[in-house]
Parts: structure tokens; C-alpha cells; sequence
């Protein structure tokens, strides 16, 4: 074997091996974007957001890595193809196969590269959006607990007996007079689905 075919060879297993990393970098990828979106689970809270931004950082430099091969072995093919007078056909032939598959391998690696940013970006959205859910939830409970307060407190004051409505089927006034003002923004939430909508996001 000549020294030429030798070196052929290694850039040919080299190349291979990218392509096998770029590859297994791609299948990460799709996990993490099914992780990320939560397709096909309806509970988001089973959902680790951190572990996501930490694996996506390990593919992310892994991508610049196999990057920076593939433009070091684009530059030694390009040196090679220059000088390649009195070499066979083959040998040339050769060449350009590896060539056009370091370009293939350079945009692949591109896209996976754009496809990790936008997965990054995605994810703190998400994250951003979390607390954003947790505080409609705050406030919804706020205004179905706001309405008893200020009729809790006349009815603690020092006053003569109020006029309160008639109890239906065994339910006290008071409790009728503290629950209704409750029941009714709940079941307007209800109503309206912004409640549901808020506990599904959560």
C-alpha cells in the first residue's frame, strides 16, 4: 500500500466517524425536542427543563467539535486536490468523493447546530412561561377567596344581627352569605375555561 492510498484511507475512516457522530448528535437532538415539547404527555410538571438545557449545551459543543474537524479535513482535501498532478484517476476520483462528502457533513452539522439554538431558545420560553401559570393560578384563588373577607368582617363586628337571605335546604345564612360571592367567580372562570386552561398548562 502506498503512502498516498494510506492516507486516503485514514481521511475515508475519519470522514466516517464524523458522519457517525453527526448522526448520533441528530437522534439526541429528536429526543430532546420530543422532551422539550412534551409530545405525547399531558403532565408538562414530569417535564426537567434543566437536565434539557444541559444536554442541549453537551450536543451544542459537541456540534462546534465535529465542526471544526470538518473544516481542518475540507482544508487538507482542498491542499491534496491542488497537488494532484501525476496522481491516478482513481486517487483523484477519490478526492472529490471526500470533498463532497465534507460539504455534505458541513451542512448537516449546520442544521443541527440551528436546530440546537432554536431548541434552546424553545426551552427558556417554556421555562419563562411556567411561572407566568403558576401566578394566574395565584390569582384566580385570590378572587374567589376575596369576596367572604370583607363580609366575614362586618359579620365579626359589633353589630346589631344583619338581614340575611332565607338558608336553603339546611344550609345556614352564613354559609350562604360567605359562599355564594365564592362560588360565583368560580364558576365564571369555569365558565369561560380559563380556569382549566390554567391548571392544564401547570
Amino acid at each position: 500500500m502506498t503512502g498516498e492510498a494510506a492516507l486516503l484511507g485514514l481521511l475515508d475512516t475519519v470522514i466516517d466517524r464524523a458522519a457517525d457522530i453527526l448522526e448520533r448528535i441528530g437522534d439526541e437532538v429528536n429526543v430532546l425536542s420530543t422532551e422539550a415539547f412534551g409530545q405525547g404527555d399531558e403532565d408538562a410538571d414530569g417535564r426537567d427543563f434543566k437536565d434539557v438545557l444541559r444536554r442541549l449545551g453537551k450536543e451544542g459543543d459537541l456540534i462546534s467539535k465535529a465542526r471544526e474537524s470538518l473544516v481542518s479535513m475540507g482544508r487538507l482535501l482542498a491542499f491534496l486536490g491542488q497537488t494532484s498532478e501525476g496522481r491516478s484517476r482513481k486517487s483523484r476520483t477519490h478526492l472529490e468523493t471526500l470533498s463532497h462528502d465534507i460539504a455534505s457533513l458541513s451542512d448537516h452539522a449546520t442544521f443541527l447546530a440551528n436546530k440546537v439554538n432554536f431548541l434552546l431558545e424553545a426551552t427558556l420560553g417554556l421555562i419563562n412561561v411556567q411561572p407566568n401559570n403558576i401566578i394566574k393560578i395565584f390569582s384566580v384563588a385570590a378572587v374567589v377567596v376575596m369576596p367572604p373577607t370583607p363580609i366575614a368582617r362586618i359579620h365579626g363586628m359589633n353589630f346589631p344581627p344583619l338581614p340575611e337571605p332565607a338558608p336553603p335546604q339546611r344550609l345556614s345564612p352564613r354559609a350562604v352569605t360567605h359562599g355564594g360571592p365564592s362560588l360565583c367567580p368560580y364558576l365564571f372562570f369555569r365558565a369561560t375555561g380559563w380556569l382549566l386552561c390554567s391548571v392544564a398548562t401547570n
